[in-house]
């Protein structure tokens, strides 16, 4: 690492047993090609404020030897510990190259989940409104399909009628399963529409053959409470079309093996178009 220009990446997280850690990995360009070292991740009794991140990555360049007259960038997420110590670190005298910056891959996440979100609460109660905004209604719609695909997740009974009728539609074919979106995977969302767009035929013959043999006239099962309708459908097609310039510049970002700074601006242009 001698004389050799790097970066730092610094993620932080929370575990399920309530537990802070911080972990810092170094990237440098070798020939052209990405290397990728985890310097460190260390656990933060303190919580992973700016000023124990900071100490940590001063730990990390003086246990490594690495210099800072080398260091050229740190990037992180945008949140608020992380914008403190983008500050901080940027006003060290002895790293006049360096510079905070924001993970392009987290920008477009924040950006995506604009497609699919909002204030949730309010576009509840707004749900008995007849003029509901288009946007609110996709809201609503990538709701009911999230509920959809859990409730899905957590039946086998469900599982199984899904399974029947995509055989009954398309017998000799590999019956599929929903998908689950998860925060952590992050174009997952885009997934877990485009499957169920998939599985558009199958679900509405689900929820035929549940109407059909329900144990009672007057009431719902609990599966047919769960029913898309076709603007539900329609809404989950606009989003799916937003979502996936999204996550195919979110995939391609997330490469280990190779440079991709030069990707960023030509996805952000493409994007924009």
């Amino acid at each position: 690492m001698k004389s050799r220009f790097f970066s730092i990446t610094c993620d932080h997280w929370t575990s399920a047993a309530q537990e802070n850690y911080g972990a810092l990995t170094l990237h440098v360009i070798d020939n052209f090609a990405l290397k990728t070292y985890v310097l460190s991740c260390v656990k933060h009794p303190n919580g992973t404020c700016a000023e124990e991140i900071e100490a940590q990555l001063v730990t990390d360049l003086n246990s490594w030897g690495l210099d800072r007259g080398h260091f050229v960038a740190a990037v992180t997420d945008t949140a608020s510990n992380m914008n403190s110590f983008g500050r901080s670190i940027s006003s060290w005298r002895d790293a006049t190259l360096l510079r905070h910056h924001y993970c392009a891959d987290h920008v477009l996440q924040l950006t995506a989940v604009k497609a699919y979100s909002g204030d949730i609460g309010r576009v509840l109660h707004q749900a008995a409104v007849d003029n509901i905004e288009d946007r609110d209604s996709s809201i609503l719609s990538v709701k009911r399909a999230r509920d959809l695909v859990s409730f899905f997740h957590s039946s086998s009974i469900a599982t199984e009628k899904l399974r029947q009728a995509q055989t009954t539609l398309k017998p000799g074919a590999t019956p599929l399963k929903l998908v689950q979106d998860v925060k952590t995977r992050w174009w997952s969302t885009h997934d877990m529409i485009k499957r169920v767009l998939e599985l558009r035929e199958a679900l509405k013959l689900v929820f035929t053959e549940e109407f059909r043999y329900r144990n009672s006239q007057t009431v719902p099962t609990q599966l047919e409470k769960m029913q898309l309708s076709d603007d539900d459908f329609e809404s989950l097609e606009n989003v799916e079309y937003v979502l996936k310039p999204l996550q195919a510049a979110q995939k391609s970002l997330e490469g280990e093996r190779y440079v991709n700074i030069s990707l960023l601006p030509v996805m952000i242009h493409h994007l924009r178009l």
